[in-house]
């Protein structure tokens, strides 16, 4: 972790580092700091967190669909619904051993590509106007 977390006990520091392991091996991904929390970007935008505030602990990234809303620990983010942001809760009773790292680890890379598209479509020159 790249700064001092003191909100991280041993339960929740072995969540995070399943977490960290999954999105920096992806294309691109590198961790940073953003509001004294671990953020995970790609092309300078965040497409994961992980922190204790808005209900609980939670692991935040952005969802393609509202199909992910059928998992009961999933709710929408309350500032970020309008971007596709969503909240895995984290319950008080959980580890990282017993979290389905599986499917949290799907959503996680397809938060990647969502964000990793949008910047790269913003990137792309417009193109010239026919004549």
């Amino acid at each position: 972790m790249s700064a001092k977390q003191e909100w991280l006990g041993p339960r929740e520091k072995k969540m995070f580092e399943r977490l960290q392991k999954i999105c920096l091996a992806l294309p691109g991904a590198v961790e940073s700091i953003a509001w004294r929390q671990p953020v995970f970007r790609v092309n300078d935008s965040i497409f994961a967190s992980f922190a204790p505030g808005h209900g609980g602990l939670h692991i935040a990234f952005r969802a393609k669909s509202r199909a992910v809303l059928d998992d009961p620990q999933v709710k929408v983010a309350p500032m970020g619904e309008r971007q596709g942001w969503v909240l895995r809760m984290i319950g008080d009773d959980e580890t990282a051993a017993t979290m389905d790292w599986k499917r949290i680890g799907a959503w996680i890379r397809e938060s990647h590509e969502l964000v990793a598209a949008t910047k790269t479509r913003k990137r792309k020159p417009a193109a010239k106007p026919r004549r």
